[in-house]
């Protein structure tokens, strides 16, 4: 990593080995992360200060990154930008780390080679890219700077170069703590700042891994890990020297700031056997990542509301007490309720909900909004865009159905799952803007991205509906989705389930991009408005329905 770091000229060629550089730090990060989060708080004498920048800077980035639920994809290349941050100024960093300035030294400007930074452009590695992006402004950042001016990889680039600059300040700068560090930003930045910081105060916490704290009687120890309000420390000091002990923290203990050490390998030493057996017996150890749900099993409240929906009389008493445990979607369920309500009431009980929506909408906001919810749990930089679009497809498909109750219950559920690849798919994690240059076949979702690697976004909906146990005719909707209406030879209610979804897709492409129908998607439309009995001017004005219902919002060059 070192020798990669002090490349002074990086090209192309150096991409996939810095990528390869950033998943191995993440990784590192995920399986031990006390040891690589104690590489913040020690000054090694053996490194370069811009080697140990870059890997303070990108260490801070994994660790914002993971607490606030990053996509593994998008944080890679979060990370991998962080790492060559630093390396197209290197002599001019070091000089003026070197040299003391009575506490006014100025961080040299940073100038990322345009070559690297071409090649990022040409593969559409938007993330990294966007980092690089705020090199020359980052040494004249001003943290009152409101964030809505930059992405939000952008702003946790910012925070991990201002968090890594304060830990390891050069010349007589001074020197902070961790707890001094945040504190600093807290106060010094503008409020929509501190979302990124939130998550930190938990893990690693005030006194993190891998720092030295100094209780009341002046005895020194090394915190090994976390485990609020507790820290499993290794005493540094005093007779009880090299013991491994749990301590509850006091609000006289103090954080010092970056201590000094030879080499990095020389933190391993610490992490040993004893801290080991410290951790397992004690419960309550502050994990560094939340919880993940997987994609393909589906919250098992769902599937108990389909048993209380399967049978003859349906215990409303029970399923309302089944659904009242999951708060996110007693929320979601409560909110369309109430704008629905003819008496134009606040809906407040789950009971009146469903007495509002009826059983089988209310089955299916909730299904559409678990997916949705499962979806977006980590982040990336398209995910209101395709949250937005996925929207507007549902309503459309919905507003396409016309007065067929069946179809327009099903329709937005099944345009829901019909556009699953696109959170899915790993092309788009690296973006952060949604180019779609291709007009041809709207009505086919393998359109919607250039990659050449496109099957997923229409396989992947048929995985996950199987495996969230939706109907056998909706799975075959979903396969047929992109097959024009006279080559179907399936049931009626299924050839209109799959034409819907592809007209919805089209529908939505045209408000969404303003993308023009093409040859082949005029003969679809004239396929499909045969197949539905519709017409082009009913089509028109669903349209415009479906957009001014969600206030679509697309600017030019998405």
């Amino acid at each position: 990593m070192q020798r990669t770091l002090r490349t002074t000229a990086l090209t192309p060629a150096h991409v996939n080995q810095i990528l390869h550089l950033a998943d191995d730090l993440i990784g590192c990060l995920k399986q031990s992360p006390d040891q690589v989060t104690a590489h913040l708080f020690w000054r090694f004498k053996a490194l370069p200060y811009v080697t140990q920048l870059s890997l303070t800077s990108a260490i801070l980035g994994a660790v914002t990154g993971v607490r606030n639920q990053f996509n593994d994809t998008t944080l890679q290349h979060l990370v991998a930008g962080l790492l060559t941050l630093y390396s197209f100024n290197q002599a001019e960093i070091e000089r003026q780390a070197r040299q003391a300035d009575g506490g006014n030294t100025r961080f040299p400007p940073l100038r990322p080679s345009s070559r690297l930074r071409s090649a990022l452009r040409h593969s559409q590695l938007d993330v990294w890219d966007a980092v690089l992006d705020i090199a020359p402004s980052l040494p004249s950042w001003n943290g009152r700077l409101s964030p809505t001016a930059l992405q939000p990889v952008q702003q946790v680039a910012v925070l991990s170069h201002r968090l890594a600059r304060m830990l390891l300040p050069v010349a007589d700068q001074r020197r902070m703590s961790w707890a001094q560090a945040l504190s600093h930003l807290a106060l010094h930045s503008s409020p929509q700042w501190r979302n990124w910081l939130a998550p930190l105060v938990d893990y690693p916490g005030l006194m993190p891994p891998g720092s030295v704290i100094r209780n009341k009687s002046g005895q020194t120890s090394l915190v090994l890990s976390v485990a609020q309000p507790d820290v499993i420390v290794r005493s540094l000091s005093g007779q009880q020297q090299d013991d491994i002990q749990v301590h509850r923290c006091q609000p006289t203990d103090k954080g010092l700031a970056t201590q000094s050490i030879g080499r990095p390998q020389r933190l391993n030493q610490w992490w040993d056997e004893r801290w080991q057996h410290q951790c397992d017996a004690l419960l309550g150890i502050t994990p560094l990542q939340h919880n993940t749900y997987r994609l393909d099993h589906p919250p098992p409240i769902l599937l108990d509301i389909q048993t209380q929906l399967s049978n003859p009389v349906v215990d409303v008493a029970k399923l309302s007490t089944l659904i009242s445990t999951e708060a996110p979607l007693v929320s979601h369920l409560l909110n369309i309720a109430s704008r629905l309500n003819r008496e134009q009431l606040t809906v407040k009980s789950v009971h009146h909900a469903l007495m509002v929506l009826g059983y089988e909408r209310a089955n299916a906001e909730l299904i559409q909004h678990a997916l949705l919810l499962r979806l977006s749990q980590h982040y990336f930089p398209l995910q209101s865009a395709f949250l937005q679009f996925t929207r507007l497809r549902s309503i459309l498909a919905q507003r396409l159905a016309g007065d067929d109750i069946t179809l327009s219950l099903a329709m937005p559920t099944l345009a829901t799952f019909a556009n699953t690849g696109l959170f899915t798919h790993p092309g788009f994690k690296t973006r952060t803007q949604w180019r779609c240059q291709q007009q041809n076949a709207l009505y086919d979702i393998t359109t919607l991205h250039d990659h050449t690697d496109n099957a997923s976004l229409h396989s992947h909906p048929l995985t996950l509906a199987k495996a969230w146990q939706q109907p056998a005719s909706s799975i075959e909707a979903l396969r047929l989705a992109a097959t024009p209406p006279r080559e179907m030879n399936t049931k009626s209610l299924i050839k209109r389930q799959a034409t819907l979804l592809g007209l919805s897709l089209a529908g939505a492409r045209m408000v969404y991009f303003g993308h023009s129908p093409d040859r082949h998607t005029e003969t679809y439309l004239a396929q499909a408005f045969e197949s539905l009995d519709t017409d082009h001017e009913t089509f028109s004005r669903s349209l415009f329905d479906a957009a001014t219902e969600i206030a679509v919002n697309c600017p030019l060059g998405r």
